[in-house]
């Protein structure tokens, strides 16, 4: 223990010194005798050791000493390992037939052309089709795979990268929805050359408060091979 200001009856000492991934908490706790039953004052608040917030006070009396404890919250220790985290989910989406990479091939192949941007399946191709059966039960032969078809299921991804600040970071928030080249904080992988240099669209971002400090995460979004289009997204 450790007496200030050369009063014998007030004595100060950090009880808890307790650092997490998140924040850094700190107790300073006062020991000081009462005048009679008359309690101490409680908001001459003491100093913290480092910039913190102070989030609370407690206080018992016992046997005429009376114990204030204060408790504060700031930046996590530059010792604690940092709690940056980064994760990725895929997903499957449906989409317009018509934006397949190999669309011009399948038009080509199985259609008779495309009308108000839809395509005009054939129902039988000369060769090379499947063979079954009509609504009468007669067989027939050469159908065509692709016919009716209107969609098909794309694969995407959203990836996530989430870090603690003791205030929040400039999140670019005019930034968002457009192509992002790198990320706010953290990295983002590197995807293959057919997605260009647009694949990753900035998709917005989350906050959450934990105790003195600020719990960000930041979406982003892969982009269809090609990337996204620079003159929508960029």
């Amino acid at each position: 223990m450790e007496t200030f200001r050369g009063q014998s009856d007030l004595v100060e000492f950090i009880s808890q010194d307790v650092s997490t991934i998140y924040y850094r908490q700190v107790v300073v706790t006062r020991l000081r005798k009462m005048v009679g039953d008359k309690s101490p004052p409680l908001l001459d608040i003491p100093t913290p050791p480092t910039a913190m917030a102070l989030t609370g006070i407690t206080a018992n009396y016992r046997d005429g000493i009376a114990r204030i404890d204060y408790y504060f919250q700031g930046e996590r220790d530059s010792g604690i390992q940092s709690d940056l985290v980064m994760s990725t989910e895929g997903s499957l989406s449906n989409e317009p037939i018509t934006s397949h990479r190999k669309i011009s091939g399948l038009v080509q192949g199985y259609s008779s052309g495309m009308r108000s941007g839809k395509v005009l399946w054939k129902q039988y191709l000369n060769s090379g089709g499947s063979n079954g059966t009509d609504l009468n039960g007669n067989a027939v032969s050469n159908l065509n795979p692709f016919s009716n078809v209107d969609s098909y299921l794309s694969p995407g991804m959203n990836y996530t990268i989430t870090q603690s600040f003791a205030s929040v970071p400039n999140l670019q928030i005019r930034q968002v929805g457009k192509i992002a080249r790198q990320a706010l904080f953290g990295t983002l992988p590197q995807l293959p050359t057919d997605y260009g240099a647009g694949g990753w669209l900035y998709a917005g971002f989350a906050i959450q408060q934990q105790g003195s400090v600020y719990q960000v995460t930041l979406n982003y979004l892969k982009s269809g091979p090609g990337g996204w289009f620079d003159e929508i997204y960029g």
